[in-house]
C-alpha cells in the first residue's frame, strides 16, 4: 500500500488504465510492472515476479496511517492462513498469531469476509483482468440470459480459487473469492456464502451446477443438496467447457467459435487431467478439436508442487537420456520406473508444461504456491524478443489434433547444456506456446469458417504470452475475447457453469 499515485510511480511503471483502477472507488490491488530505474530496490518484494501489487489507501484507518508521518509505503498481508478464509473475530486471530506481533481490532463485527480484489492491465484486450474478484466488485450482477427465468441456478464453481454464482431472473450474481475447497474452513465459508446470497436475492435454486470431477468437495456438496431435495436438478459440467462459457456469458456469444482453455488442472471427460485444450463450439455443444499430447503426471497432484517430477516426465516422453544433474539429486529413477510401468495419470496441462520447463532449466524445482514456476519463467522472459520459438508438430489422431512438443523439449535441453541463458530459453518457450495457438487458430478458422476465438484459464494471465498473441492475431483479423467481468482463472468457473446450465440443461 502506497501513500499516493506519485509514490506508486517510484515503485512501478503505471499505465493510464492502472492509474484509473488505483484511483477507482473499488480500490483494488493492481499488478504493475516494477520500475527498474528506481533509486531504491524492491528486489525483496515479489522477487520472482516482474510485477508488484500496488494499492492506495481506501479506508479511514489507511489514511490515518499515512497522515503526519514519513511513511510512504507499507507491506501488508491478508489476515488468514494460506487458502483459508480471512479471520473475522478475536477467536480466529489466534490462528495467525505467528505472522503478526500485534492486532488492531474493533467492537464492530464483520458480517461478510472480503479479500482485496486483484486486477492487471491485460495487453491483449487492453482492459482489466481479474486475478481475484472480491472487495469492491461483488455482488455485481451481469445479464447472461435473454429471457427472464422463474427458476434459479446455483453454480458451485471450481475446487481451487472458488466462487459461487446464483442466478435470478436473467442475471447472474458471482460471489467474492472463497478460497480453495481443500480445507474445512473454506468449505464452511462456501456454505455460508450460499446461504447469504440466497437470502440476499430471495431465491431458492432449483438447478445446481458443479464440476465433472466426482471427488471434488463441490461435487460432494451438490450431491448432498440434491439428496436432501429431490426437486433440485444436478448438472455436471466439464471444467474447461465452463472456462470458455464464462467468456461467452460475459460477451453474450452463442455463435460458432474457437476456444482455447489453458490451465493447470481440470478433470477431463476421458478421466485424464486436461489443461491444454482447443474447442469448437458449434452453437449447441463443445467439440474437442485439439489438445496437447498426453504426458505422464507422476504422483498426481503432488507433481504440481514437486515439479521436478514433471520435468523428468517430459524428458522421458521426448526420449532424452542425458538428464540434467540438478534433477538427479531427487529419486529420479523411481519416478522413471513409475512412468515406464504405466503407474501415472495422463495430462495435457499447459500449466504443468510451464513447470516442466522451469525444472529442466533449473530455474525452479519445487513450487510453494500455484503458478510459482510459471511466474518465474514469465518474469525472466519479459522484454526479450527471440526471432523464433522452439519447434513443435501437429499430429492427427482420429477426429482430433495432438499438439506434440517432444522436439521442443529436446531443443530446450540442448540449449540448457549449451549454457544458453535461461531468460532466452524462457522467451523462446513463450513464443512457441503463442505460435501453437496462432497456427491452430489459422488452421481451424479456415476449416470451421469462424474468426471468433476465446481465451480462458490461468495460463492466460501471463502478460508475455498475451502480448505475443496480440501481435500475432491482429494481422489475421481474429475477433478475440477474454474474461473481464470474472477472473480468467478458476474464479470465473461458476459463471460459466451457470450459463451452460441455464442454456443447455
Amino acid at each position: 500500500m502506497v501513500k499516493n499515485i506519485e509514490t506508486a510511480k517510484k515503485y512501478c511503471l503505471i499505465t493510464l488504465l492502472e492509474k484509473n483502477l488505483l484511483r477507482s472507488h473499488q480500490a483494488p490491488i493492481v499488478l504493475c510492472k516494477k520500475n527498474k530505474s528506481a533509486k531504491f530496490t524492491t528486489k525483496h518484494l515479489a522477487n520472482s515476479n516482474h510485477s508488484l501489487g500496488i494499492m492506495l489507501p481506501n479506508a479511514p484507518l489507511h489514511h490515518l496511517l499515512f497522515t503526519n508521518n514519513k511513511l510512504n509505503a507499507l507491506v501488508m498481508t491478508s489476515g488468514n492462513k494460506s487458502n483459508e478464509p480471512i479471520c473475522i473475530d478475536d477467536s480466529t486471530y489466534k490462528k495467525i498469531g505467528n505472522i503478526a506481533d500485534f492486532f488492531l481490532t474493533n467492537n464492530r463485527p464483520i458480517h461478510n469476509r472480503l479479500d482485496d480484489s486483484i486486477v492487471f492491465h491485460n495487453p491483449l484486450s487492453n482492459k482489466k483482468t481479474f486475478v481475484r474478484k472480491s472487495r469492491g466488485y461483488t455482488p455485481e450482477p451481469i445479464k447472461i440470459f435473454n429471457k427472464q427465468s422463474g427458476s434459479s441456478i446455483l453454480a458451485l464453481g471450481a475446487e481451487l480459487k472458488n466462487s459461487i454464482c446464483i442466478t435470478r431472473g436473467n442475471k447472474a450474481y458471482v460471489s467474492q473469492y472463497l478460497g480453495d475447497m481443500d480445507n474445512l474452513e473454506a468449505i464452511n465459508f462456501q456454505k455460508e456464502a450460499i446461504n447469504k446470497f440466497s437470502k440476499f436475492l430471495t431465491v431458492s435454486p432449483s438447478i445446481i451446477a458443479c464440476d465433472l470431477h466426482p471427488n471434488y468437495a463441490t461435487t460432494q456438496l451438490a450431491n448432498e443438496i440434491v439428496s436432501q431435495n429431490s426437486k433440485i436438478t444436478k448438472v455436471s459440467i466439464q471444467h474447461h467447457h465452463a472456462h470458455i462459457a464464462s467468456v461467452m456469458a460475459e460477451n453474450k456469444l452463442r455463435k460458432p467459435l474457437i476456444g482455447f482453455a489453458f490451465d493447470g488442472t481440470g478433470y477431463g471427460q476421458d478421466g485424464a487431467i486436461w489443461g491444454g485444450e482447443c474447442f469448437y463450439f458449434d452453437g449447441k455443444k463443445f467439440l474437442r478439436k485439439a489438445h496437447f499430447d498426453y504426458f505422464d503426471l507422476p504422483s498426481g497432484d503432488d507433481a504440481s508442487k514437486n515439479i521436478w517430477k514433471v520435468g523428468l516426465s517430459l524428458l522421458h516422453k521426448a526420449g532424452v537420456k542425458d538428464i540434467p544433474k540438478h534433477l538427479k539429486v531427487f529419486p529420479y529413477k523411481t519416478i522413471l520406473e513409475m512412468i515406464e510401468k504405466g503407474q501415472c495419470q495422463k495430462s495435457s496441462s499447459v500449466g504443468r508444461i510451464f513447470d516442466a520447463v522451469a525444472a529442466i532449466t533449473g530455474l525452479q524445482l519445487t513450487s510453494s504456491y500455484e503458478a510459482h514456476a510459471a511466474m518465474a519463467l514469465e518474469a525472466i522472459a519479459l522484454d526479450i524478443k527471440p526471432q523464433k520459438g522452439y519447434n513443435f508438430i501437429f499430429k492427427k489422431n482420429d477426429d482430433k489434433i495432438l499438439i506434440n512438443i517432444d522436439q521442443s523439449i529436446r531443443e530446450i535441453v540442448k540449449d540448457f547444456f549449451n549454457k544458453t541463458p535461461t531468460s532466452i530459453i524462457s522467451a523462446k518457450f513463450h513464443l512457441m506456446i503463442a505460435q501453437i495457438v496462432v497456427d491452430m487458430f489459422k488452421k481451424l478458422s479456415i476449416e470451421l469458417k469462424t474468426k471468433t476465438v476465446i481465451f480462458s484459464g490461468g495460463v492466460f494471465q501471463n502478460k508475455v504470452l498475451l502480448e505475443l498473441l496480440k501481435t500475432k492475431l491482429e494481422p489475421l483479423g481474429a475477433n478475440y475475447y477474454t474474461n473481464e467481468f470474472v477472473p480468467t482463472n478458476d474464479g470465473g468457473i461458476s459463471l460459466g457453469q451457470a450459463w451452460l446450465a441455464g442454456n443447455f440443461k
